[in-house]
């Protein structure tokens, strides 16, 4: 009758139970390789130091890795979110003969549309989007980003969507709905003291020479703040008094040209 040969059986794996103190990470070290001297004879080979060096290399050059990617895709996502088109700047006057100065601002220092209107002081913007009757918070969806801006009713109907004149604080944006009839989103700017010549992209430009401050007295501002705001009000006094200059040159050499054709 034939013997059955006795086979080698595998070591069983044993389990390791310990908790993780971000205080004290080296206690779980400690943990760990109290548990390795116990179970094996790792800690007892000529190499172990190495290799523990070696495997500690090459987890740091993973994290500095993982955390490099993390990064890019950070900036990539920045990168993604700022206008194609970087936010006009103010009219070169000089020069030029035909000058568009933009639309006239409404009271509050924006504009009057046929979808919404829109306002701004020199800390933030707010829109005012007129709705049915009845409309509930629950179906209107407002989405604020550094540069851009979207507000959607009932999941279909878009209101606004595009880029914003210049960026704004997402975490400090704000919307509300005002008797069931009226939507109100407020933007925080984050550069403050700027007048925007339009809120979204497409929209038309006010001038913004012909805005009218908010009746804040300089003498309650802080010197910072009172500098910054004496500064914008007299450049902005500098170049409307330019492009009267402008505007009367022009005209002057037109006269002169009719006299010559006389």
């Amino acid at each position: 009758m034939d013997t059955i040969s006795e086979m080698q059986e595998e070591k069983p794996s044993l389990p390791f139970n310990a908790s993780l103190d971000p205080s004290n990470p080296l206690g779980f070290l400690e943990n760990v390789f109290h548990f390795l001297g116990k179970e094996s004879d790792f800690l007892l080979k000529d190499t172990s130091e190495k290799e523990i060096a070696t495997a500690v290399t090459a987890a740091k050059k993973r994290l500095r890795e993982a955390k490099k990617d993390e990064e890019e895709k950070e900036k990539a996502e920045k990168e993604s979110l700022k206008p194609t088109e970087p936010p006009m700047e103010v009219e070169k006057l000089k020069g030029k003969e035909n000058v568009i100065l933009g639309e006239v601002p409404n009271k509050g220092n924006g504009l009057d549309l046929e979808m919404y209107s829109w306002t701004q002081t020199r800390k933030d913007v707010t829109i005012t989007i007129p709705v049915p009757s009845g409309t509930n918070p629950r179906y209107v969806f407002c989405e604020f980003k550094l540069y851009r801006l979207k507000v959607c009713l009932n999941g279909k109907h878009t209101i606004i969507e595009g880029a914003l004149f210049d960026a704004v604080n997402p975490r400090d944006c704000f919307w509300y709905v005002e008797d069931e009839k009226v939507i109100t989103v407020l933007l925080t700017k984050l550069q403050k003291y700027q007048w925007w010549k339009y809120c979204v992209k497409g929209e038309p430009e006010i001038d913004t020479r012909k805005i009218d401050p908010e009746s804040s007295k300089l003498d309650d501002l802080d010197p910072e703040t009172r500098s910054k705001v004496e500064k914008m009000m007299l450049d902005q006094r500098e170049k409307h008094d330019l492009a009267k200059k402008v505007k009367s040159e022009s005209l002057s050499r037109l006269d002169m040209k009719k006299r010559r054709f006389m």
